[in-house]
């Protein structure tokens, strides 16, 4: 018997991404942004999320691609990694799937942990923990 897992299923531009629904706390859309001075450009700012300050991470920029404009319409999705939340900037939320593991590829870049073909398109698994230390790193060396 495999083993499944669920994933919550996102798209920048034309690429499927997801989390592991474990990593998920919330989607939500668009709230007033506190812009940061002196940060990677991925990091956008940060957002009050229930008293609480969250940066929000542009993840076209982590994967490499031309931003995207935020407005009020923008959608995000605060994940937990290291005890720490993050709030993912997407271009559009899709569903949550089930995933078979023993179908899950190795991943193809440092940010992505793996892939699984579903549905004929391929999904890429966001390798939280790496993207993670990406920001805590170029964080740190633009601020020393």
């Amino acid at each position: 018997m495999s083993h499944s897992t669920a994933i919550l299923t996102f798209r920048l531009g034309d690429q499927a991404y997801a989390f592991t629904i474990d990593q998920v706390v919330e989607v939500a859309a668009m709230m007033t942004l506190t812009e940061l001075a002196n940060v990677p450009p991925e990091i956008l700012g940060l957002i009050n999320r229930h008293g609480q300050p969250i940066p929000l991470i542009d993840l076209r920029v982590v994967f490499a691609r031309p931003s995207a404009p935020i407005d009020s319409a923008t959608l995000f999705i605060v994940v937990q990694a290291q005890g720490k939340l993050l709030a993912m900037v997407v271009d559009e939320v899709d569903q949550v799937e089930m995933i078979a593991l023993d179908q899950v590829q190795p991943g193809a870049s440092p940010y992505v942990s793996g892939i699984v073909t579903q549905k004929n398109r391929l999904i890429q698994l966001v390798a939280l923990n790496a993207v993670m230390s990406k920001l805590e790193g170029n964080y740190g060396q633009r601020t020393a």
